[in-house]
This record gives structure tokens, sequence and C-alpha cells, in this order.
């Protein structure tokens, strides 16, 4: 079995493998009959490929995972720093800083995420400005304004 495999068929969804491994043996003094050995002699041999299958398998996915490591340590990335304005169903008013990091591949990191209430405004908006004025060249979106429809 390749990693490839083990990330394969109805066992994966969405980049996630779950495998379960089940091992079934008689003790072997429980055993009557040399019939009944013979077989549980077969099953271990069964399981005893299917184990080293995944070994081989997960060997693999290890030197995958070495390989992505690098790749993300190497990749390039961009800035986005963000200031939102949320209007809560129940009522008031909640403003949500958020900076992330989108690598060349697409994927995003989220690295900060702060929640500020509506009456923390003013803190929301220098915290905003702080974090804007530390990295410089930042791309910065600051939407504040009240929508159309709370007018």
């Amino acid at each position: 079995m390749t990693y490839k495999e083990f990330f394969g068929g109805w066992r994966c969804r969405d980049g996630y493998a779950n495998h379960t491994l089940y091992i079934n043996c008689f003790r072997p003094d429980k055993l009557s009959t040399v019939a009944e050995i013979l077989q549980s002699n077969e099953w271990v041999s069964r399981t005893i490929a299917e184990l080293e299958g995944y070994i081989t398998a997960l060997r693999e996915y290890q030197q995958e995972l070495s390989k992505r490591a690098a790749q993300l340590e190497t990749m390039g990335y961009k800035l986005l720093l963000t200031l939102k304005r949320y209007r809560r169903y129940q009522g008031g008013v909640e403003y949500y800083i958020t900076l992330t990091k989108t690598l060349d591949d697409g994927t995003q990191i989220k690295e900060l995420s702060e929640t500020y209430t509506g009456k923390e405004r003013r803190q929301a908006i220098a915290r905003f400005e702080a974090l804007k004025k530390q990295r410089p060249g930042i791309e910065a979106v600051k939407d504040i304004e009240k929508e159309s429809w709370e007018r």
C-alpha cells in the first residue's frame, strides 16, 4: 500500500484518513483442533501482511510530511489585516480584527483574531492602526461603516 492509497477510497474525506484496525485472535490453549489452529494462523498471516502495508504507507507519509514542511518554510506569503464591524442578530455591535497569512499555494493561516464589543470601538481602531504601523506595506481592510439595512 502506498500513502496515496492510504488517503484514497471511502475512508478519506477532505484530506483526512481514518483507518481502524481490528485484530481478533484466540489464545492457543483455547483452540481444540488442528483446523482451528491452521485457520488462526492464516488470519494472523493476513493481518501481518496488512500491518506491513500500513507501515510502508506511513513511512512514505512521513517523507511527504517532511517535504511539505520544507515547502511551508520556503514558500512566499502575503499578510492581510482586517477590521470588520458586525451587527449581531440579538442586538449590539462587535468589531473583529484578524491577521491572515496567505501562502502562495492558497493556504490561509489565521495568525491573529481579536474581538471587541461596540463600547470598545476606539480600542479596536487603535489596535488596528498599531498593527498596521508595525507592518509597513501590509494590505489592510477597514470595514466599520454601518450597513445600508441598519439605517
